[in-house]
């Protein structure tokens, strides 16, 4: 073999060399790729945590909310029957005092009418 031949060869051995380690370097290198995404995956799943100890929360805070809510509406509707009673006193109040108004009326005109006779106002 002429030196160009072993030159050749040695580039060709030294390729399959570089090529050998490349194949055994690219395992590496994937499994600390995966060893990252994992430690990725690991911050995922405590920031998913987080997240549900939050709408736990959310969620309490939330049904403190509703039943506040719900007494509120008890409250409101025990009112709004009281308030109805009251409109209804005060409506029999207006008529007795309208009754009673005519009755003014009445006994005003009876006075100042001549010979019992009532006047038109």
């Amino acid at each position: 073999m002429d030196l160009s031949g072993e030159l050749e060869q040695g580039f060709t051995d030294l390729q399959v060399i570089i090529d050998m380690e490349n194949v055994i370097m690219d395992p590496r290198k994937v499994i600390t790729d995966l060893e990252t995404v994992l430690i990725d995956l690991d911050k995922v799943v405590i920031d998913l945590e987080k997240v549900v100890i939050a709408v736990e929360q959310a969620i309490i805070h939330l049904e403190k909310v509703i039943s506040e809510l719900e007494t509120l509406i008890i409250d409101l509707e025990k009112m709004i029957i009281d308030l109805a009673k009251v409109i209804t006193d005060l409506e029999k109040v207006t008529e007795e005092l309208e009754k009673g108004v005519q009755e003014l009326q009445r006994m005003m005109n009876a006075r100042d009418a001549p010979h019992g006779r009532t006047c038109k106002r």
